[in-house]
């Protein structure tokens, strides 16, 4: 987006400010889609014998089976609509790491769940960020209309 100093009422560095919030957004969105298409290649990888040979798949019991295909499969859906930016995307995101998070805390796997709490809390906080800067600009535009 090229952004041009106007005179409305919305001033240039408001405009550039917002600009970059949703740009870094995105970026983050996208970085975080990239990650989870990875994790579901080497889930995938796994199922299909490229790693962990001395725990091979087929030994697993049935609900790890049926875990480990479901995660697999939702993690490379989820980063195609997190690269693509999508509603969707972020709904099977949120569902996937979920899911991860409660069977890695009956597994205590600690690695796997502090590599998705990490991405969740940021995820929060750029939400927060966001809100808040709408919030801002509401109350300022707000002023903005009861001085006139």
């Amino acid at each position: 987006m090229n952004i041009q100093p106007d005179d409305n009422n919305e001033d240039f560095t408001a405009k550039a400010r917002k600009n970059n919030v949703v740009r870094n957004f995105m970026s983050y969105l996208r970085f975080l889609g990239l990650f989870h298409i990875f994790f579901g290649a080497y889930a995938w990888l796994y199922i299909i014998g490229g790693i962990y040979e001395d725990m091979p798949f087929t030994n697993l019991n049935f609900f790890s089976q049926v875990e480990v295909i479901f995660i697999a499969t939702i993690s490379v859906i989820a980063g195609l609509g997190l690269w693509l930016l999508t509603p969707w995307g972020v709904t099977l995101w949120l569902l996937h790491t979920t899911i991860v998070v409660f069977s890695n805390i009956f597994n205590e796997n600690p690695i796997i769940l502090l590599s998705l709490f990490i991405p969740i809390q940021a995820f929060f906080l750029i939400i927060y960020i966001f809100l808040r800067q709408k919030y801002e600009a509401f109350i300022e535009d707000f002023g903005h209309i009861h001085s006139h």
